[in-house]
């Protein structure tokens, strides 16, 4: 199956969609309860620690996707995780090269930032940072009591974390696969290093275990189905290659009637065994599924209107390369996208059959 990122959007910058990942939340929430039932006095500082880890790692992100950008290569979605990030792009690097400086990019600003507050530290008497001495008694102290240095200790962790580690989906993991990309190509240097990554994640996890640290286990964990995630979008951007829209969309896509109800909808879905429909709406075309049904009340279907709450589609050509479309597809910004030629319908792409030409070309390139 093609995989989905469970996320939150929260934004957008520079057209780019930005979402906090199901983990980020989970773990600020997490957080936040067990620091306000066996610590509450330091909830205050906690908040504020999660605060800049969500600045450094939105910002480090951020930076991957400009570079990206500037390499010719467009950002759909930027998912923030707990100790890192998930660029989407249209298209993977064909360059190894310029995977690697994609990859770089995002550890280099946080080394920077602790540069700059390291620099500030020794140059600017009276800044507020704690002495050797402070630090000698407890950096878990000195970081709660000193923002400033907490945001230096919090970048360079996070930026070696990610770079030195190899292991996807890290930078590091990334950096490896740049260089195994260059003899092996994209795809075999994907599946090496997610091996590798499994290994890695099994290691931390046993290791956390025995030495009683959670977070060990909670970043094996997430390297663990991370390396799986990144394995199988190269894998699936590798069989997809070269493929069309025309060769895999519907021809005779669903359609849903606008003026419908939502509770005549659903009866039609039960009645043709079908999830997902076309809207046509004045100001073009838009979707509808069973997911976003199952967001309104029940109660109110027999009043709500299919044009309420129909997701406008972004129509796409018959000529367009399916890998073109992944990111759009995988984040479900759209369930099914409308296919016109010369201003007309001619069909309509879903997920679930881009998964069948999938399977079938994964057998075929085996």
């Amino acid at each position: 199956m093609l995989i989905e990122m469970l996320s939150l959007k929260f934004g957008k910058i520079l057209g780019i969609s930005l979402e906090l990942h199901s983990t980020f939340i989970l773990f600020i929430l997490l957080l936040a309860v067990i620091v306000a039932i066996f610590d509450s006095a330091n909830l205050i500082p906690t908040m504020l620690l999660v605060f800049l880890l969500f600045l450094s790692v939105f910002v480090h992100e951020l930076f991957h996707s400009v570079v990206a950008v500037m390499k010719g290569i467009r950002v759909e979605r930027i998912i923030l995780l707990p100790i890192g990030g998930i660029a989407m792009t249209e298209e993977m690097p064909e360059n190894p090269w310029d995977e690697f400086i994609i990859a770089v990019a995002g550890p280099a600003f946080n080394f920077a930032v602790a540069f700059i507050i390291a620099l500030l530290w020794i140059s600017v008497p009276g800044i507020p940072m704690p002495s050797p001495s402070v630090i000698a008694a407890g950096l878990g102290k000195a970081i709660m009591n000193y923002p400033l240095f907490a945001f230096l200790y919090i970048n360079l962790i996070l930026g070696a974390f990610n770079l030195f580690l190899p292991a996807l989906p890290l930078d590091g993991g990334r950096v490896f696969r740049a260089l195994l990309a260059f003899k092996f190509g994209f795809a075999r240097g994907t599946a090496i290093i997610a091996k590798a990554s499994v290994f890695i994640a099994i290691f931390l996890f046993i290791i956390g275990m025995l030495i009683g640290d959670i977070i060990l286990p909670v970043i094996a964990i997430f390297i663990y189905f991370g390396a799986g995630q990144e394995n199988e979008m190269a894998m699936l951007k590798f069989a997809l290659r070269g493929i069309k829209v025309k060769s895999v969309m519907l021809k005779k896509p669903a359609m849903a009637d606008a003026d419908a109800t939502l509770e005549k909808l659903f009866t039609h879905m039960q009645k043709t065994n079908k999830t997902e429909f076309l809207v046509a709406l004045p100001k073009g075309l838009a979707c509808i599924n069973a997911e976003m049904l199952a967001k309104i009340p029940k109660s109110t279907w027999r009043r709500t209107l299919v044009k309420k709450i129909a997701v406008k589609a972004h129509a796409i050509g018959a000529e367009t390369e399916i890998t073109s479309l992944l990111a759009k597809i995988l984040g479900k910004e759209y369930s099914m996208l409308p296919v016109m030629r010369r201003g007309k319908l001619i069909g309509a792409l879903q997920l679930g059959e881009i998964n069948k030409r999938y399977q079938l070309e994964k057998l075929n390139k085996k």
